[in-house]
């Protein structure tokens, strides 16, 4: 239906990336040789198909940091609905970057993650943000809520830190007043955070233009990290890329013995090469080391092994038996 819309906009081109999207293709693990049948993604965050994976993936990788969060606290900051969809997230993310930089935001959050989420109401692109920030009380001239306080002065102290934040950022923005929500992050914050811009369902239901929509969601990043948030993220992932991705069935992962995936993959890899320079007539010596018991049995029996273990050192040879 979404392509269909598209199409109907004379966007030929977002059209044919969910085409492609759900190709199928087949897989051959490199150890046993299965073939699993699966399909290919166009990895779009506005994609009915891959947001909810793309959301997952992000998930698995900041969940461990914002789990480290001492005072976790969820923000919502929401900015006057504009007339154009055009640059209306550019716009929320420039004024967000800069209100971090103030005397309030730098003296009560630490550090956090953020996401840019775009609904449409009453016909005009509602743009507003959630901040899952590691702060103990986003206020300044409200004092916080002490030991010995009771239930009616700690729920009178926190809509007044609320009000506080709303005028603060109201005023940042030229505004009159802005609508702000601050409450104690639960399990469902991290997720609220990081989600998908726009529900991938909401884009049929569009007023505007749903291209438009799509360009605007495509022109940068809208989820982002800042404070010390940022430097766990690049130490817990090095250097902020994501993990190598294994090149093994379910059942062969399982059997890996403690060998690391780098190594793993580089020995069927270069197995595979010495195998076509031997079936070229090239000569070929190809070494490896760090394997498990299980995939170095794969070769056969050589001189050396005791016990049934395998030497430390092991060269390819042309076995027909190894999967290649």
């Amino acid at each position: 239906m979404l392509e269909d819309r598209l199409r109907e906009e004379g966007r030929d081109d977002l059209a044919d990336v969910l085409k492609a999207c759900r190709v199928p293709f087949t897989l051959v693990c490199v150890c046993c040789s299965q073939r699993i049948e699966t399909t290919k993604g166009c990895g779009k965050r506005w994609c009915p198909v891959c947001a909810p994976k793309v959301t997952a993936a992000r998930y698995n990788r900041i969940e461990p940091i914002a789990r480290s969060m001492t005072w976790p606290l969820a923000v919502m900051l929401s900015k006057r609905n504009p007339r154009d969809i055009e640059g209306c997230v550019a716009d929320l993310k420039q004024a967000f970057k800069g209100f971090r930089r103030t005397k309030f935001w730098r003296n009560t959050v630490r550090g956090g993650f953020v996401g840019f989420e775009i609904t449409h109401n009453h016909g005009t692109p509602h743009i507003h943000l959630h901040a899952l920030v590691d702060c103990e009380w986003l206020a300044i001239a409200t004092p916080k809520p002490a030991r010995g306080h009771s239930k009616p002065e700690i729920a009178r102290l926190c809509k007044m830190a609320q009000a506080e934040l709303a005028a603060a950022w109201a005023g940042y923005l030229g505004q009159r007043e802005a609508i702000v929500w601050v409450r104690r992050a639960d399990r469902r914050a991290l997720a609220e955070t990081i989600k998908y811009p726009m529900k991938p369902a909401e884009l049929l239901n569009l007023r505007c233009r749903a291209s438009d929509m799509i360009d605007e969601l495509d022109r940068g990043r809208l989820v982002a990290r800042f404070g010390h948030c940022h430097a766990a993220h690049v130490e817990y992932l090095g250097r902020g890329e994501v993990p190598e991705v294994e090149k093994l069935c379910h059942g062969c992962l399982t059997d890996r013995s403690i060998v690391p995936a780098q190594t793993y993959n580089h020995f069927f890899d270069e197995l595979a090469v010495a195998q076509i320079n031997t079936q070229r007539g090239e000569r070929s010596q190809t070494v490896f080391g760090g394997l498990s018991p299980r995939h170095l049995a794969l070769l056969g029996s050589r001189e050396g092994w005791k016990k049934g273990q395998p030497p430390n050192i092991i060269g390819a040879t042309a076995d027909p038996e190894i999967p290649w």
